[in-house]
């Protein structure tokens, strides 16, 4: 029973701090103003347009992503990804609070801070996943993309950051070189990452059985 309890203890720890550093790096590249990931990019765009704020529309988007995924599948939803969304986007509005105000004129230091934030994305993103709770809504529409058009995981993320950026540029959203250097690099340190999560994971599982 204590063990049982001391892995779920470590996995739930490992959720929230992912999610919290995930949504805290969102923030940040937010404010760089170097052009943030295409699904956050919509959302900020709706956000510019409708107000409400920033993690609401991400609530929204996460359902749309989620509803298409279930369509693609077909099979139903799979709506207890909104919690990750749900977590995530509350985090996001908080930091997005607190840095209020802040700005980055020149543009070495917009691209610094971006670079920042898409590392702290990296390490919350691969810190989030051995939690092994609900995936984020865009991690479920990409499998769905994968096994809908029979393809690989790197095209599926193509596919969904493409469909992201087309809807980023019709809701005018803060597209910029940033966004297209996300479909490539997120991939890889966000592996990086997780793989040393894993390790951590493990090791605080064998020092606190």
């Amino acid at each position: 029973m204590k063990t049982k309890s001391h892995k779920l203890f470590f996995r739930i720890m490992f959720f929230v701090i992912g999610l919290m550093l995930f949504a805290f790096g969102i923030a940040v590249t937010i404010i760089a103003d170097f052009g943030v990931s295409a699904w956050d990019a919509v959302s900020v765009g709706l956000y510019e347009h409708f107000r409400l704020s920033i993690g609401t529309w991400m609530n929204v988007t996460s359902l749309l992503l989620i509803l298409l995924g279930g369509w693609l599948r077909h099979e139903r939803p799979k709506l207890s990804c909104m919690i990750t969304s749900f977590v995530m986007s509350g985090f996001v509005d908080f930091f997005v609070w607190l840095m209020n105000g802040v700005s980055i004129s020149p543009w070495i230091g917009k691209l610094t801070l971006f670079l920042v934030g898409v590392i702290i994305i990296s390490i919350g993103c691969g810190t989030y996943l051995v939690g092994n709770f609900a995936p984020c809504p865009i991690d479920y529409f990409m499998v769905a993309l994968r096994d809908k058009f029979q393809t690989n995981i790197r095209t599926a993320m193509t596919l969904c950051e493409g469909s992201g950026f087309i809807l980023a540029f019709l809701v005018s959203g803060p597209i910029g070189l940033g966004t297209l250097l996300s479909v490539f690099i997120y991939g890889p340190l966000i592996q990086y990452f997780h793989q040393h999560a894993k390790e951590l994971h493990q090791s605080l599982l064998y020092r606190f059985p």
